[in-house]
């Protein structure tokens, strides 16, 4: 059974006891001196804390919704022959909120998913993000490759064909026939003065803000809203992390260097394993 992958939810952070979750869940004790382990580990905590705070009140939201509805035409289809007491007045009236409500929430949900950054989520119908959901999937989505005179189509067929392909040439080098003249292309000079000086806690806040809001880069499934809500409970890790990696002390990299690697056509029609390139996608933090 595949584990289904922890992915931040923006929605999440108006709602109540969003910060308290994180916050409960950050500022539990690891043991461990290495600050890229544990911060890995209090990630992993708040991602599953998050998950069961999610459940509790998104829960079968669609089921919710459905259910909603059908006891308003109920309730719609009863006035039609007689008058609504005070209670069924009133339950319409919460019932039609309740809608609204997860309306609002789905919609967010398939907005982020779509990954449409320039419209916000009250300027379009749920409808709009699903179809650009699925037109992702389709675009993503590799049928077949060709490779040797024969055609992979079974999944794990591809993905051992990609991975004999990629693993001969990744990592190799070639002798090159030309070389570049650095002399005569005339690059500026650049200011070399504080390069190696420590990280500064604005400097990463800088960074943070500059990050995307609503992409998650990699593995971990947090992205740059949960870094920018949650900096005040966070950033002392963050700020650890940083000041370990300037120090080049321990040996923990991988800790928050984890990358799922995808690929991506070179061209249109692509169907030849030769046709993609791969580009690795790295988690939220080591994107910074």
């Amino acid at each position: 059974v595949t584990k289904t992958r922890f992915r931040f939810e923006n929605f999440w952070t108006i709602f109540p006891h969003f910060q308290e979750t994180v916050q409960h869940a950050w500022e539990r004790p690891v043991r461990h001196d290495c600050s890229f382990v544990g911060m890995k580990k209090k990630m992993e905590r708040v991602a599953v804390d998050l998950k069961v705070w999610s459940k509790s009140l998104f829960g079968g939201a669609k089921l919710q919704f459905h259910i909603a509805n059908e006891v308003i035409m109920r309730v719609d289809v009863a006035q039609e022959a007689r008058p609504l007491s005070t209670d069924e007045l009133h339950l319409r009236k919460q019932l039609k909120l309740k809608v609204l409500g997860l309306a609002a929430i789905e919609r967010a949900r398939k907005k982020q998913a779509s990954r449409i950054s320039w419209l916000k989520a009250g300027d379009a119908r749920t409808a709009f993000f699903q179809a650009k959901i699925n037109s992702r999937r389709r675009k993503n989505f590799i049928h077949s490759l060709r490779v040797d005179g024969r055609v992979a189509i079974e999944h794990d067929e591809k993905a051992n064909t990609i991975y004999e392909h990629f693993s001969k040439i990744m990592g190799s080098t070639e002798t090159r026939g030309c070389t570049i003249n650095w002399d005569e292309i005339q690059l500026p000079s650049v200011q070399t003065e504080g390069l190696d000086a420590p990280f500064s806690e604005a400097e990463i806040w800088a960074a943070v803000l500059a990050s995307p809001a609503e992409k998650a880069p990699g593995p971990d499934g947090f992205n740059g809203q949960f870094f920018r809500t949650c900096w005040d409970i966070i950033k002392d890790e963050v700020l650890a992390v940083f000041n370990q990696f300037h120090a080049l002390s321990g040996a923990n990299f991988a800790k928050i260097n984890s990358a799922f690697v995808a690929l991506q056509p070179k061209k249109d029609g692509a169907d030849s394993v030769g046709d993609f390139r791969p580009i690795s996608l790295i988690n939220s933090l080591a994107k910074l």
